[in-house]
């Protein structure tokens, strides 16, 4: 049974649902738009659960925010401004922020003890920049999300991030100059490292690929990798070339437990020897590439428990 109730306040044309003594104590997931518009208590939200809140202009989240003792899930656009002691808020495990908002968050944030997973997006009207060095102090993170990202640089600090279980990079190679060693992230299990340029985003250049496959070399128990979108600009730049036929490095043995592989979008004609060697991979994306009904039969031959899409046919095992 779905007990969420949800109510959305969007600028001073609402002010009046705010007025008077209505009651909110049932409501759970709270969204905001224009917020520089309003005049907001939080305290009359005793309830929520989850809070998206906006702004046209820059606006200052008031204090009451904290008294959201249940809130699990707050989602901030770019002009808004969080309360200094935002790392109180006790329940609060999932934060999103956006554009300006990640440039100059609260200076104690990295003293919550209950954020356990971050989700950033900068490609507003935003210049290029390294990855914020606040956001290597979050130790306690298991989930970091880099949707569609201006970064030129990721750094090593990275790896004192031990915690993480899932890296998201998707979207975000743009800018990008130089790809880390996240050999330290031991505890990682799903990386998402596709190259996919979205809202004008430049094609990233294809000498990241073999800094891609670098760096996470010893990341020996990931379960799920996506590194789908690599596809050089020329013929030149194949990094394997074998008879005409062009594909990207053996490398996968470094990954022995994979159960999820995508490599679709790469322009492949046909796929490393040691990918048909992940005896326990369930699910392999092929989508986008250049292999011949011939190259896909050898592929389900050699893994037969595992689901295959490809543009010729999609596998599912009986």
């Amino acid at each position: 049974m779905n007990d969420r109730i949800s109510l959305l306040v969007q600028g001073k044309k609402d002010q009046k649902k705010l007025s008077g003594t209505p009651d909110f104590s049932n409501i759970t997931d709270l969204h905001i738009e224009k917020a520089d518009e309003l005049a907001i208590d939080f305290s009359v939200f005793p309830s929520v659960r989850e809070l998206w809140i906006d702004s046209r202009q820059p606006c200052r989240i008031p204090e009451t925010l904290l008294q959201l003792r249940h809130l699990d899930k707050l989602i901030v656009g770019g002009h808004c401004i969080l309360p200094a002691e935002t790392h109180r808020l006790e329940s609060l495990r999932e934060l999103w922020l956006k554009d300006h908002g990640i440039i100059a968050p609260p200076p104690d944030i990295t003293r919550s003890s209950s954020i356990r997973e971050l989700n950033i997006a900068y490609y507003g009207d935003v210049e290029p920049r390294p990855i914020p060095e606040w956001i290597f102090g979050m130790t306690r993170l298991e989930k970091i999300r880099f949707s569609v990202c201006r970064f030129t640089a990721i750094g090593e600090r990275i790896n004192q991030l031990t915690n993480l279980v899932e890296l998201d990079l998707g979207c975000s190679f743009s800018d990008l100059q130089s790809f880390p060693d996240l050999s330290g992230l031991e505890k990682l299990r799903r990386l998402a490292a596709a190259s996919e340029s979205v809202q004008g985003q430049k094609q990233p250049a294809y000498s990241l690929f073999p800094q891609v496959l670098d760096g996470i070399r010893n990341l020996r128990d990931l379960d799920c990798l996506d590194l789908s979108g690599w596809k050089p600009r020329k013929k030149t730049e194949w990094p394997v070339t074998q008879d005409k036929r062009h594909s990207i490095p053996d490398v996968f043995d470094r990954h022995p437990h994979l159960h999820e592989l995508s490599l679709g979008g790469m322009n492949m004609d046909f796929i490393p020897e040691t990918v048909l060697r992940l005896a326990g991979l369930k699910k392999l994306k092929l989508n986008g590439n250049k292999l011949s009904r011939e190259e896909i039969g050898k592929i389900i031959r050699h893994l037969p428990r595992c689901m295959i899409d490809s543009d010729i046919v999609c596998y599912k095992p009986r």
